[in-house]
């Protein structure tokens, strides 16, 4: 093997390391709604949403802009929820749990 393959490798299995770690601290949840900025949906680089967790707690997230864009969050949309050191963070899910045929309420 030469030092590409190596290299190649070891990153993948850094980040599938750095995903499993991340998806055991976090926690599901559904977007309630999304706060308003002062400067718009399309200036402001980090959008913050108040979330709805699997235990029924609502907190306060934050999310790049380009991410929920990428990842088509809206309200209602299945995310998960880590903690970092500035707070709360959104992220698309791997995998989305099946709807249980049954509406959301909030």
């Amino acid at each position: 093997m030469d030092i590409e393959l190596i290299t190649l490798a070891f990153l993948i299995v850094l980040f599938v390391t750095a995903e499993v770690y991340r998806s055991l601290k976090s926690s599901r949840g559904v977007i309630v709604s999304f706060e308003d900025s002062d400067l718009g949906f399309l200036v402001s680089p980090v959008l913050t949403a108040r979330v709805r967790l699997e235990d029924g707690a609502i907190v306060q997230a934050t999310a790049n802009s380009c991410a929920v864009c990428m990842g088509k969050m809206a309200v209602g949309t299945q995310v998960r929820v880590y903690c970092s050191s500035t707070g709360y963070v959104l992220d698309s899910p791997w995998f989305r749990k099946k709807s249980s045929g049954s509406c959301v309420s909030f």
